[in-house]
């Protein structure tokens, strides 16, 4: 039995950014999806980073996500560029282009947009032990239907209410600290 050897016939795309950054990038000779090497195809002004591919759709597996995920961050350090969600593939080399020629003026902008830009992730955490009661002791609204709770006067409208009011301050303490 003879062997069947499966050839590249799609594009798995990482990212987008400016041509001119082109050598650079592939001067780091990193490897994609598959251990494949990652080449930049060009239309002007604008680039995108893929890899050969073989499947025409991918499985979010561990090894997979990984590899997307390292070369995005490695071409986020040192490059202004726009990553690509996990998973898009292009046929050929007709629809990298395509795509290059459908959303240039975007994809430019967008570059230029996020450029001198850090992206970051902001977390709010509670000191308070009981973040409940830290609420119904601040907020005199929040005090009145937990009396009524307690009491047994709260129906199950006031019930829900007092949950909207609990959230609606909660966001708003969180927008404030943001």
């Amino acid at each position: 039995m003879i062997d069947q050897v499966q050839v590249a016939s799609g594009f798995y795309v990482y990212s987008f950014l400016r041509s001119k950054d082109r050598d650079s990038i592939l001067a780091e000779n990193l490897k994609g999806i598959e251990d494949a090497d990652i080449t930049v195809i060009e239309r002007g002004d604008l680039a995108v980073v893929v890899s050969a591919i073989v499947p025409k759709k991918i499985r979010p597996q561990r090894k997979f996500l990984a590899a997307h995920q390292e070369i995005v961050t490695n071409l986020a350090k040192h490059w202004r560029m726009l990553p690509v969600s996990f998973g898009l593939i292009a046929d050929d080399l007709d629809q990298v282009h395509h795509i290059l020629d459908k959303n240039h003026d975007v994809l430019i902008e967008q570059l230029d947009r996020v450029g001198g830009n850090v992206e970051m992730t902001i977390v709010l955490k509670w000191t308070a032990s009981n973040i409940p009661q830290y609420f119904v002791e601040r907020y005199p609204e929040l005090q009145v239907a937990r009396n009524m709770l307690i009491e047994g006067r709260a129906s199950r409208e006031d019930q829900i209410e007092m949950g909207r009011i609990y959230e609606s301050l909660l966001n708003s303490e969180r927008a404030s600290f943001t």
